[in-house]
């Protein structure tokens, strides 16, 4: 990965892990409205239930493994996997204009192009942490945390912020 390498792979698994906690709390705030906004957004009425409790402990154990096994490549391909999967399902619930519940309650907010980028971007960081971060100088680390966390908050915000105007337009 070069000289950097070891800085971009710690920035990259501690921004990921935030944001995969950030949205995991989402969840779980809006947990009594989870399992009607996976419906929603096409998980069946039997498994709905059972996904609004894994679908939050998915991400907190992903969040945790970035961080607690610090020199694995695992967790970083775990998350890459975690963000197709949800890319698949956001692509079908674009195709059908259902409402996403990406983040947290889903309101009114569908699913759309500006969801499939920020999960494009997320997918960079997982495969970025997939690196060993063994080696990351403090500085350079919390330099490049920050430039990527401001690009991963970006995108999370303008996803949302699209969905909220999409449906408003509607």
């Amino acid at each position: 990965m070069g000289p950097v390498g070891p800085d971009l792979a710690a920035a990259a698994r501690v921004v990921l892990a935030l944001i995969l906690l950030w949205s995991a709390a989402a969840k779980i705030r809006s947990w009594n409205a989870l399992p009607s906004d996976l419906r929603a957004f096409g998980i069946s009425q039997r498994l709905a239930p059972s996904v609004a409790i894994v679908l939050p402990g998915a991400e907190l154990a992903v969040a945790v493994l970035l961080v607690a096994w610090w020199s694995s490549p695992v967790p970083g391909l775990v998350a890459v996997v975690l963000l197709v999967v949800f890319t698949v399902f956001l692509l079908r619930a674009t195709a059908r204009g259902a409402p996403c519940p990406c983040f947290g309650a889903a309101g009114d907010q569908a699913a759309g192009a500006a969801g499939v980028v920020r999960n494009g971007v997320l997918a960079a960081l997982a495969v970025l942490a997939t690196g060993d971060p063994h080696g990351a100088r403090g500085g350079g680390a919390a330099a490049l945390g920050v430039a990527l966390g401001v690009v991963a908050l970006a995108a999370v915000t303008i996803s949302a912020l699209g969905g909220h105007a999409r449906a408003r337009r509607d």
